[in-house]
């Protein structure tokens, strides 16, 4: 067996169990995790604080 081919089933196996540990733990999250990745829940997740322009400050540039 070439060496050049065994570099791409080592990569192709590796590219595999990359996808399927993403999709495993896509549908088997871990108790309690809100999908944010911090693994604390959403209970002691930071609310978001937003700034919204106001609807007069917007404008829409045209090209002429």
């Amino acid at each position: 067996m070439n060496w050049q081919l065994v570099l791409v089933i080592v990569c192709v196996v590796a590219a595999a169990a990359y996808v399927a540990r993403a999709t495993w733990r896509t549908w088997h999250p871990k108790p309690g995790a809100c999908g944010g990745g911090c693994g604390s829940g959403c209970a002691t997740a930071a609310p978001t604080t937003e700034t919204l322009i106001p609807v007069e400050q917007l404008t829409v540039r045209r090209r002429r």
